[in-house]
């Protein structure tokens, strides 16, 4: 049965429904994006050499942007699944605090009204982007920039106005799927039922933004050491401005996935001060605010030391559903320093 978020994605349901494990999807995705990048290079030939693009989209420009755009779909059709079945995970993660709230999870299949908009603006945007770089390069206006593309070539033909369009389709895919995600999400921030005797288990609402958050790290760290290894300046030039459309796309991303987190803090925060008035209440002699501090089954606390360890203990309990995560993040806040040291390093054994 496939993933409720990848429904009606014809593709990417077909491969989730085949139920392989999503690093090996990722492996099939990545190779066979590789290899198709090789052969598309061999198929659709140079760009012609009388053309005013010639310069720009030299034979190692042009090999290197296909190839880093068809790995690219691969990696996001891959990020896209491992988004969501990882998403659904977390639910029913959830759903041992709370049963009821397994029913929201049909809402994280995007809607009609969410993904049309989307899809069509990031169509838009595909067929745009090529040419407005182009018109931006050689100076001339966006109409001959449109006729110098399609009159240089096959090659630079379809990877203007198929590849980069399908590349932003794709992107618009995953945009409308996290829309749906944090939608569901937030619902369950604010409808599951919190225990305080075990606020581990609401950390699952933290995984998302996470990986978002991960995905961002490892792009931003890798991109630099391909403009390093890649020495051709149209190639920096062409490629350069992806980190500046990547931060600000990726980092609203995560703070809202970050969103719901917030909504189920200040429940835990909410629920930690109520209880903590109870015990100040009773610590008062408030006999009836004693009463209704019970445990779960257990006797309400009944003397001065008993509400002093009752207050200790709520005090402990983590309002942030973050918290046990800390330690995990520790490693990867590490990773781009750690991937700048590498591409130092390169850069020294090469000069």
């Amino acid at each position: 049965m496939a993933t409720v978020g990848l429904k009606g994605i014809w593709g990417l349901e077909q491969l989730d429904k085949t139920e392989v494990a999503t690093w090996k999807l990722g492996l099939i995705l990545i190779a066979g994006s590789g290899l198709l990048s090789l052969f598309l290079i061999k198929v659709l030939g140079s760009v012609q050499p009388d053309s005013v693009l010639a310069t720009v989209y030299t034979p190692t420009v042009i090999s290197s942007l296909l190839a880093f755009v068809l790995l690219f779909c691969g990696c996001v059709c891959i990020a896209l699944i491992t988004q969501t079945r990882s998403v659904e995970t977390d639910l029913k993660l959830l759903s041992v605090a709370d049963p009821e709230i397994i029913t929201t999870i049909d809402k994280l299949r995007p809607t009609v009204r969410v993904y049309l908009p989307i899809i069509l603006l990031s169509l838009t945007l595909g067929l745009l982007m090529v040419p407005t770089l182009v018109a931006g390069l050689l100076h001339i206006a966006i109409g001959d920039s449109y006729f110098a593309l399609t009159s240089s070539g096959l090659v630079v033909g379809v990877y203007a106005f198929v590849l980069m369009p399908v590349l932003f389709l794709l992107s618009g895919l995953a945009i409308s799927t996290a829309i749906s995600q944090i939608y569901c999400l937030t619902d369950v921030a604010r409808l599951i039922r919190i225990d305080l005797l075990r606020p581990d288990r609401y950390a699952a609402i933290a995984n998302s933004p996470i990986r978002i958050a991960i995905t961002l790290l490892v792009f931003t760290s890798i991109l630099p050491i391909m403009l390093l290894v890649i020495e051709d300046q149209s190639f920096r030039t062409l490629m350069e401005p992806a980190i500046l459309w990547v931060l600000p796309l990726g980092i609203p991303l995560v703070l809202a996935h970050v969103y719901p987190v917030m909504i189920l803090k200040n429940r835990i925060m909410d629920l930690k001060q109520k209880e903590l008035d109870k015990v100040l209440r009773s610590l008062q002699g408030d006999g009836d605010a004693a009463s209704k501090i019970s445990l779960h089954g257990l006797d309400s606390p009944t003397t001065a030391a008993d509400l002093l360890t009752h207050q200790m203990f709520i005090e402990s309990r983590w309002e942030w559903p973050i918290a046990s995560h800390v330690q995990k993040l520790i490693l990867f806040g590490l990773l781009p320093p750690l991937t700048w040291m590498l591409a130092a390093m390169i850069e020294n054994a090469m000069y």
